[in-house]
């Protein structure tokens, strides 16, 4: 089990208990998490500049094509975790969902899976 230590970045083999684990240590240092496959990746920290300036390009694109296309129902998630239980999971900067299935918060759930 690696939740005694935090893992470097690279991948390592994990369960989902590990995840799960490390996803709601609220006393943990900021990062971001990644499981695949019974395998476990953590980005510890903020991202760089470069990276925060390339990553501000997408919203104004979206900003943009929304107002192209105000029929389209949008909707937009960034800096949160989401996955699939015990198979995958991600922490992706933006996420764009088009159409009406996007994933809504539900009383008394802490993730959105």
């Amino acid at each position: 089990m690696i939740v005694a230590i935090k893992p470097k970045q690279q991948w390592q083999q994990a369960t989902w208990d590990d995840y799960v684990a490390l996803r709601d240590d609220y006393k943990s240092d900021r990062c971001k998490l990644f499981f695949d496959n019974q395998h476990l990746w953590v980005e510890m920290g903020a991202e760089g500049i470069n990276h925060a300036k390339f990553g501000d390009l997408f919203p104004m694109i979206i900003a943009f094509w929304t107002i192209k296309f105000p029929d389209l129902k949008l909707s937009t998630f960034g800096g949160c975790q989401m996955g699939k239980k015990s198979k995958r999971a991600v922490a992706p900067d933006i996420v764009l969902y088009v159409g009406d299935d996007a994933p809504t918060w539900k009383t008394w759930t802490v993730k959105i899976y």
